[in-house]
């Protein structure tokens, strides 16, 4: 290139660097102009507003008052531009209740916004400082505005509005925001108008009581910052009140709470239980807005109050109506849970979660609030035993100190089992023939934060008797699918997971669905899952055994007996099973060397696995002596303490890592 053609090119990207420049340089320019005509008709709406409303006599009547704050919420909002906006209003308890929303269905919304606030620190300075605050939202690139409804030293109310972009207001707007707010303080400040609002004596906050009184606001201490609802404090507040009442009536008290939720969380994470809770929410708040559900129930169609009660676990406190039986309130909280039990889409795809209820009654099973609330707790216990997404009330034999120990131990486990506490541990299986491991048996194992590492025979039985075992079996699962995933990605296409089966479980009409859920969900092979079942168990209840095997089986889960030669069960009950292998008591392989007759029985069981064509696991081989033994009887699979440790929680890789010495023990 000669350099008189060197300096065109030059020449020609500099003028086309400057076009750039100047073009953006325009667009900024006109989206400023566009913004400030925007920001004056604001501006000009605004002024309108507080032309027409500038009133500063109080008006005369209760029903005057309430207008003023509706125009204020509607007018507002539409001014400036508010995606959410709120007016909250302090009532004689010294809390702000939610007056008004626009558009209706943000109080959600309004209330976590608020409780933020709170948290940070900032609500107490904008009320101490009677000015227009601007600060950024939970939300990115949405701002909120905010300022107190006070006249003199004495705080009424407090409005907050959310901006899509802080843009859309500049100083002037906070201004007229303020002034706007300031007038209808004056409106609305007579005492008597003031109690007209609220219908209740109201509490003006003092300017010196701020601090004082700001932590016992409504919508920071007691209500739950997710949902918006009312939280554990507030619900035992609201039943005690109804409670002392002078003309206190019949009050139910109905929990219900989700089966497995830490296991959603661990396996879908905290943003996708959010999402479940506030779903689960709205669905609660739409049923119990249908007259139909409760007409025939309730006092009258304020009688409900609804609140967050634990993580997973919502409460309702309904005054009922005269002569409301048991059965009543057991087929509402079975609507609930329907309701609750199907399929939320999510972010993350379909997600189906279950749960239970318990009920219990004032004053038939007690008058303070918080007994009444630990009676549903042991009745929804009740109905976990007897399966998921069922109900049950309070008896008295659910009491006593044994019953309130277990109820002790028994949140402890569901509380482990939602903080993550309770591990999946693997302990490899190996082919006889090959030397290959195929596959591996899920073992649980509890980290407890004061007891230290606990085995299954620690807290099996309590998790069987309180129900909380079809929690655990479903987190089991889901570690099974991750961890084939992870056997996918490393080329051990063929790896299996096999997971134990309680009697308990067997009794449960959603355990197949449930499951069949799981594997949807991780989009994993049931034919890699085998569920080993307890010998015992078939010849406990074989028709009930053989109904859910089959189910499992047509799905394409893969069964085994364990604990095989202990039982009772005929060679023809097991044909009528859907079995794939049998696993030999481990008390026979121990016993190889000790007695003959062991030597004899395992001679016999191998051969009744090979009339029923199906394979043969040895486990428990504790020394090369009965890994001798079994290979030479003709198992064709083993497992136990000799060849690998159970090992975990960890990657699959890690657990390969482990188990490396698995090929040198077998050959």
């Amino acid at each position: 290139m000669t350099s008189a053609s060197a300096v065109n090119s030059k020449t020609l990207g500099a003028r086309r660097l400057r076009q750039d420049i100047m073009s953006q340089q325009e667009g900024r320019l006109r989206e400023r102009l566009r913004r400030s005509s925007r920001l004056r008709e604001k501006q000009i709406s605004a002024l309108d507003f507080l032309a027409d409303n500038l009133v500063t006599i109080p008006g005369s009547d209760a029903s005057e008052q309430r207008l003023i704050l509706t125009q204020l919420v509607d007018g507002v909002s539409d001014i400036f531009e508010f995606s959410a906006c709120g007016i909250m209003w302090v009532n004689a308890n010294r809390m702000f209740e939610l007056y008004d929303v626009a558009p209706q269905g943000c109080e959600n919304r309004i209330h976590g916004e608020l409780a933020r606030l709170r948290e940070t620190g900032a609500l107490v300075r904008v009320l101490q400082s009677n000015k227009p605050a601007l600060k950024e939202s939970s939300v990115d690139g949405e701002w909120l505005v905010y300022h107190p409804i006070r006249s003199d030293d004495s705080v009424l109310g407090l409005m907050v509005g959310v901006l899509p972009d802080q843009g859309m207001i500049d100083g002037v707007l906070l201004k007229l925001f303020e002034v706007i707010l300031r007038n209808t303080a004056d409106r609305l400040y007579a005492e008597a108008s003031a109690d007209a609002v609220a219908e209740t004596p109201v509490f003006h906050i003092e300017h010196n009581d701020i601090e004082r009184y700001g932590s016992r606001l409504k919508f920071v201490s007691d209500l739950d910052r997710l949902t918006g609802i009312a939280n554990r404090e507030n619900f035992l507040h609201h039943l005690e009140v109804l409670i002392n009442a002078d003309d206190a009536g019949p009050i139910a008290v109905i929990t219900l709470d989700f089966e497995a939720f830490g296991c959603v969380n661990d396996t879908f994470g905290y943003a996708t239980g959010n999402e479940i809770l506030l779903s689960a929410t709205q669905r609660l708040q739409e049923q119990l807005a249908d007259e139909a559900l409760l007409s025939n129930i309730v006092a009258d169609s304020h009688g409900v109050h609804i609140a967050r009660v634990g993580e997973d676990e919502f409460g309702l406190a309904i005054e009922l109506a005269d002569n409301v039986h048991d059965e009543d309130l057991l087929a509402v909280a079975q609507i609930l849970l329907d309701e609750l039990a199907k399929t939320y889409s999510l972010s993350e795809g379909e997600v189906t979660v279950s749960g239970n209820a318990g009920i219990s009654r004032f004053p038939r099973d007690g008058s303070e609030s918080g007994a009444l609330l630990i009676q549903t707790v042991r009745a929804r216990m009740a109905a976990r035993r007897e399966g998921v997404n069922r109900g049950a009330l309070y008896t008295a034999d659910m009491a006593g100190a044994g019953a309130d120990d277990n109820l002790l131990r028994a949140r402890e486990l569901s509380d482990g089992l939602k903080g993550s506490q309770l591990d999946t541990w693997f302990q490899p299986r190996i082919n006889l023939h090959s030397g290959k491991i195929i596959g591996a048996e899920a073992l649980v194992r509890w980290r407890h934060p004061q007891q230290g590492l606990l085995l299954p025979a620690d807290f099996m039985p309590l998790a069987e008797s309180s129900g909380l075992v079809a929690d655990l079996g479903e987190c089991v699962l889901r570690d099974a699918c991750r961890l084939i995933a992870q056997a996918d990605d490393a080329g051990f296409d063929e790896f299996q997971v096999s997971i134990n089966l309680s009697a308990r479980q067997l009794q449960d009409e959603g355990l197949v669905g449930n499951f069949k859920a799981i594997m949807d969900t991780h989009n994993a092979s049931a034919d890699r899952i085998e569920f080993e079942i307890a010998e015992v168990c078939v010849a406990e209840n074989l028709a009930r055994v053989k109904t859910v095997l089959c189910e499992l089986a047509e799905i394409g889960f893969r069964i085994s007996i364990d604990d095989f030669g202990k039982g009772a069960t005929s060679l023809a009950a097991l044909r009528s099973l859907p079995v794939s292998l049998l696993k030999i008591d481990q008390t026979f392989i121990q016993g190889l060397q000790k007695d003959r007759a062991n030597r004899a029985i395992i001679n016999a069981l191998v051969a009744m696995g090979r009339d029923l064509d199906v394979k043969i696991l040895a486990e428990g081989v504790e020394s090369d002596e009965q890994l001798s033994d079994i290979r030479e009887l003709g198992c064709d699979q083993v497992q136990g303490f000799f060849l690998a440790r159970p090992s975990g929680p960890g990657s699959f890789s890690d657990l390969m890592d482990e188990w490396r010495s698995v090929a040198t023990a077998i050959n």
